[in-house]
Formats: structure tokens, sequence, C-alpha cells
């Protein structure tokens, strides 16, 4: 993957040209051991029918699965045949962030970039039951200071407060903090430095990208004519 940043230098910004190059094994190990330390997991119970526990289950984000003792029959299609029900019983996992920034990396995504510089500086590890202590902590001010004249509003809160409630004892705390693994995918990645863009090779993009309007259009460009490009070939541009 090749990307482009803006490089700061004792004299002046310029934009520096970069390889990003990673052993996709080590990344993927790294993801699995993310994924099973590092998960915020959910408890949960549900009635579900065979044809729904098929479609169901997914051996990453549901664990210890187990159904339990059945719970009723319907009918469905023709009279001769029967759905049976059953309750059932699995925790849900919740990828941390690291997961999805490692997916668009494995991917190709160069919008990642930004985000991983984002997440090695400290700035955006964010987790949800942070979140939750937060609103459950402004809605608990909200209650106590709400007018009493205002019973139906206040009933109607104190319902959002306990369901939020709910939800945040049944979420459990996140197994292992995801800093460790922050440091491990750091040196994961290597960024290779291949040279500063020149002014008048900016200056050329920049003409270019007026010429087409949109990037998107010379992304349309560039693939209609790659073969005619890349064999060194000159063609008049035509605007569409």
């Amino acid at each position: 993957m090749i990307i482009f940043k803006n490089d700061n230098t004792s004299y002046n910004r310029v934009i520096g040209k970069y390889e990003i190059t990673f052993k996709e094994k080590q990344l993927l190990n790294l993801r699995q051991l993310i994924i099973d330390n590092c998960s915020f997991i959910e408890h949960k119970e549900a009635v579900l029918s065979d044809y729904e526990i098929g479609f169901f289950y997914d051996e990453d984000t549901i664990r210890n699965f187990k159904k339990g003792y059945i719970v009723g029959d319907r009918e469905y299609f023709e009279a001769t045949d029967y759905e049976t029900f059953f309750n059932c019983y699995y925790d849900k996992y919740t990828y941390s962030k690291l997961v999805s920034l490692i997916d668009k990396l494995l991917n190709d995504d160069q919008s990642v970039i930004n985000e991983l510089d984002n997440y090695f500086n400290g700035e955006i590890i964010n987790h949800d039951l942070d979140n939750m202590d937060k609103e459950l902590s402004l809605l608990s001010y909200k209650i106590d200071n709400i007018d009493n004249s205002l019973s139906e509003e206040k009933t109607n809160m104190i319902k959002e407060y306990n369901a939020l409630l709910n939800k945040y004892n049944k979420l459990s705390k996140i197994q292992e903090n995801e800093t460790r693994y922050l440091t491990v995918l750091k040196k994961l990645i290597n960024y290779n430095f291949l040279g500063y863009l020149r002014n008048d090779s900016i200056i050329e993009l920049n003409n270019i990208l007026e010429f087409f309007g949109d990037i998107n259009n010379l992304c349309e460009y560039v693939k209609e004519n790659n073969d005619y490009i890349s064999q060194g070939n000159t063609k008049k541009l035509e605007r569409k």
C-alpha cells in the first residue's frame, strides 16, 4: 500500500510518500487475540426456532451457545409442518475498534492510516462502557432536577435510565486492556519512506484534478486506460 502523509520538517511542511508493509499472518493472529481478550461480552437469551438457530450462529461474534428446553411449536406452510422453539443462551461479542482497523489494513484501505495514527497518539481510545457511564450519569442528573409537574416526562426518563442500566449490567467489562495489543500492532506496521513529493508534482496533480473536476472521474479514466498508460503511451485528454 502506497500512502502520502504530511511531514513537518524543521523548515517547512512537505508531503512524504511511504510504502506500508506488514506480515499478514502475524496481523491475523493479533486480530484473533484482540477478539478473544479485548471484546465486550453481553450475556443474552432468546427464544429461537431450529430454522433461526441455523442462520443465527456465528462462531466469531456468538459464543457459548446453548439450546435449552423446548418452549413450544408453531405450524407453518402446511398443517403437517411445525417449527420447534427453544430457550437459547449465548454470549454476544462486540469487537474492539482495533479489529475493524486491522480489517481495513488487510483490505488496503488507505483511510485507516490516519485512524491508526490517532490511535497510536492516544486520541481516540474509547470504550462503550465509558460512554454508557457518562450517559447514565447525565440521565440521573436530569431525573433529579426535572420538575415534578412533568410527571410523564420524568417517568419516560426513568424508563430510559433503567433500560440503559440493565444493558450496562449485562455488558461485561473489558476482559483485557487493549493498550499492549496497540503497541504490538504498531510494531507490525512498517512505514518505508520513498521520498518527498516535489512542488512541481503537487502543482501538476492539482492541475489534473481541476481538469477532471472530480477524483472519481480521474479514477475512472485511469481504470479505462490503464493498459495504454502503463505502456508509456501518452493520450490526449478529452472531457466526457
